[in-house]
């Protein structure tokens, strides 16, 4: 009775205090089982549509200052509670109570079709920040997500590696940035994606057929990166941070500046990095696997009542050595050297990566209308036998259009519907010695529409999308005719999740469609940074994929548990195999369809942290797949399955600088017999990780990280490796450490001891 009586009290004293605010201010508590409340000091909010952030005071008490939408989605976040995401009415002040909850695992997801906490999404997306990602430092973002079931990499040594998910990966997997597609030769395996963890907070992995939203190509998915948080308002941040890894004698240094005012923020960054030669678990060096990096990040957001803008620019040049392509007087390859080089010498290969894009939302009553125009340029130049001539240089200019209506028809229904379109020119340029693929044009066009439904306990979300595709080629590679061609494709989705208290039930079918790159159809020659001789075929058709996914959860209150079952069936799907032929010392792949295919599997992932052991954190991660393939062979690249654990034992501080978390990380490759023709298969081998981080308090804040990676210096080869061709063993161990510092100043301005 008490409790319902202080309910009723703070709910009046919100409603008195309208007439006297200005912006949306309040104060957050949290309840807990026995019903009783209390002050959440340090709660993070945050509005998601304008990506505008504060924290509340030590009295649970916050405000956001400036001017608002009418209506705004705040995410309230606190350590030990339940996140919470909230439509609020701007110009009031607000009550929040959150529910208490010892293990917290739920999430805002932003490359869904709407914004939403994981358990209410339709599709299961995979949400992870990077500082959970990176606890034990990776080499490259792409590394990174690999801890994520499911989620693989396909790699040329330390410095080169593609995202692979369920065993699908190149142009299957769509890369976006903030929204806007990353288009940057993804057709190649020979490069990285053009990013680095520099400004990145997360990213989020939709799993199988994502077509309703992101257009043709990603049949096997999405990754959706998202920038780092602006600061909360009336805060200024500095970040530094140095690492260095005794494997490679590598350095990474990076500088990061964020800063908020009312309605104006602006991030601002850069970094580099610097690697020689990796170290083999014999000791030796492997050849030209040397690869330095410099990237910069700009992103500024500012908004008015109804109106809200960013402007995100992301720079990355890199350059790596080509292993395996340098052979001796007997034309065998060079592999391993006693002495370590960080020098950058042929074969090699630069490639420099410009991502612009400008971001407007309006908010109209019922209307959210984003407007989104984008902007990349990718230059992809290989240096064979001298730096001084490129022996292919190409220029890949993306441009992008994304048109999106969202429309809150009532409290049940919402409605988004949306229009993409997507304009790809690749040009060779003038001065290299050789083309793998011709010049050529695609553009793409796209509209589509997705229906949500909520009520009580389910949220059921159904759509459809149209698409068309120009591939023209200016020129072919053998002189033959210039290559016209229009695909299309019509796509569905529908789906439903059931929540209740400590369980969750999701079904959804998805459809997609590929139409096949001109890489695919035209390609004829030497490949060398995938060391290999490709073949295209003209004669090409669209592949079809349809995806049932099932995700089953239980939310306990030390254990979460998730089991997520799929089968994604693909029609007509291409293929690079390889044959019974080598040219220039290289084997011979020539591209090619399988009339059906199907990849199914489990993703499994566990999360226990019990009560009586508040130090205690233990995950566990399952990705099994297998593939079925009717009238044909076997395909090619199929990831082994793979079992990983990790151990996180938190400490409680008790010095300014004190220990923070130890870190053990064991991961199992089981071996991989599942292979096509003229593929050899692979053995299973097993990795342990060790980690330790300290860190200090307050305004000026340190933290250092150091540890062992491949402790037991195990000698593997990943089945997924480019380097399994000429027999090049992975890293071995490698010791780290990291240093970081972070600056925090508030503006007296914008906080006081009480809200008026």
């Amino acid at each position: 009775m008490k409790t319902k009586i202080v309910l009723l009290f703070l709910g009046v004293l919100a409603c008195v205090r309208v007439g006297f605010t200005q912006t949306l201010s309040g104060t957050v508590y949290s309840l807990a089982e026995d019903s009783s409340l209390s002050l959440v000091p340090f709660a993070k909010l945050y509005i998601a549509e304008i990506e505008l952030g504060t924290i509340a005071d030590d009295q649970g008490r916050f405000e956001f200052k400036g001017v608002l939408p009418e209506m705004v989605l705040v995410l309230v976040t606190a350590p030990e509670c339940e996140s919470a995401l909230i439509k609020i009415a701007s110009r009031t002040s607000q009550i929040i109570f959150l529910k208490q909850r010892h293990l917290e695992l739920d999430e805002v997801t932003v490359s869904g079709s709407k914004e939403s906490l994981s358990r209410q999404s339709v599709v299961h997306i995979e949400t992870r920040k990077l500082d959970e990602l990176n606890v034990i430092p990776t080499n490259g973002l792409v590394e990174a997500i690999t801890s994520i079931p499911g989620v693989y990499r396909s790699s040329t040594g330390n410095g080169i590696s593609k995202p692979v998910i369920r065993g699908l990966q190149g142009i299957r997997v769509v890369t976006l940035l903030n929204g806007m597609r990353i288009e940057n030769q993804q057709w190649g395996g020979d490069h990285s994606l053009g990013l680095t963890d520099l400004g990145i907070g997360g990213v989020e992995v939709i799993k199988g057929p994502a077509s309703l939203l992101y257009g043709a190509d990603a049949l096997g998915g999405v990754l959706y990166f998202t920038d780092e948080k602006y600061t909360s308002q009336g805060t200024t941040e500095v970040r530094a941070r140095s690492s260095f890894e005794s494997n490679t004698l590598g350095t990474a240094n990076q500088l990061f500046v964020k800063t908020t005012l009312k309605n104006v923020r602006l991030n601002v960054g850069g970094g580099m990095s610097n690697h020689s030669d990796f170290t083999a678990p014999s000791g030796l060096y492997a050849n030209n696997t040397r690869y330095q990096e410099a990237t910069g990040k700009v992103s500024l957001g500012m908004n008015k009542r109804d109106w809200a803008m960013h402007v995100r620019y992301t720079f990355n040049r890199t350059r790596v050595g080509i292993p395996g392509d340098e052979t001796d007087s007997l034309g065998n390859p060079v592999l391993w050297n006693t002495v370590q080089s960080r020098e950058i010498i042929a074969p090699s290969q630069l490639y420099n990566n410009h991502f612009i894009s400008v971001e407007n939302t309006f908010f109209k009553r019922r209307n959210v209308i984003s407007f989104l125009l984008g902007q990349t340029l990718g230059g992809l130049t290989e240096y064979e036998e001298s730096l001084d001539f490129p022996g292919m240089n190409m220029l890949l200019s993306n441009s992008l259009l994304n048109l999106r209506v969202k429309s809150n028809l009532n409290e049940r229904w919402t409605l988004i519907s949306g229009y993409q379109s997507m304009t790809q020119v690749n040009r060779n340029l003038p001065n290299a010695e050789e083309q793998l693929i011709p010049n050529a044009i695609s553009a793409d066009n796209g509209l589509y529409s997705i229906a949500f439904y909520k009520r009580k306990q389910w949220d059921v979300q159904f759509g459809g999308r149209y698409d068309v595709r120009l591939l023209n080629a200016d020129e072919t590679l053998d002189n033959q005719a210039v290559f016209q061609k229009v695909f299309s494709g019509f796509n569905f989705s529908a789906g439903a999740v059931y929540n209740t208290e400590k369980q969750t039930y999701r079904m959804n079918a998805s459809s997609g469609f590929r139409a096949p790159h001109y890489s695919e159809i035209l390609a004829n020659g030497v490949h060398h940074g995938a060391m290999r001789y490709e073949i295209g075929d003209r004669n090409l058709r669209n592949e079809r994929a349809f995806q049932l996914d099932a995700t089953i959860e239980h939310h306990g209150e030390h254990l979460e548990i998730i089991v997520n079952p799929y089968a994604n069936y693909i029609q007509d799907y291409i293929s690079i195999q390889p044959i019974d032929s080598i040219v220039d010392g290289l084997p011979v792949y020539r591209f090619g369809q399988l009339k059906q295919v199907v990849y199914y599997g489990v993703d499994f992932g566990m999360h226990y942290h019990p009560h009586f052991a508040h130090w205690l954190h233990y995950e566990s991660t399952l990705s099994f797949i297998q593939t079925e393939v009717f009238g044909a062979d076997q395909v090619a690249l199929l990831p082994q399955n793979r079992w990983s654990n990790v151990l996180r034992i938190a400490m409680s501080p008790h010095w300014k600088f004190s220990p923070e978390d130890v870190v053990i990380q064991f991961h199992y490759f089981a071996a991989q017999n599942q292979v096509a023709a003229y593929e050899s298969s692979s053995s299973g081998y097993k990795i342990m990780n060790i980690g330790m981080n300290f860190k200090s308090r307050g305004y000026h804040a340190f933290k250092v990280g150091m540890g062992v990676r491949n402790v037991f210096n195990e000698q593997y080869i990943d089945h997924l490796s480019r380097l399994k061709n000429i027999g090049m063993f992975s890293p071995g161990r490698n010791y780290y450490i990291s240093l970081n510092y972070t600056f925090t100043h508030r503006h007296q301005s914008f906080y006081t001891k009480a809200l008026n």
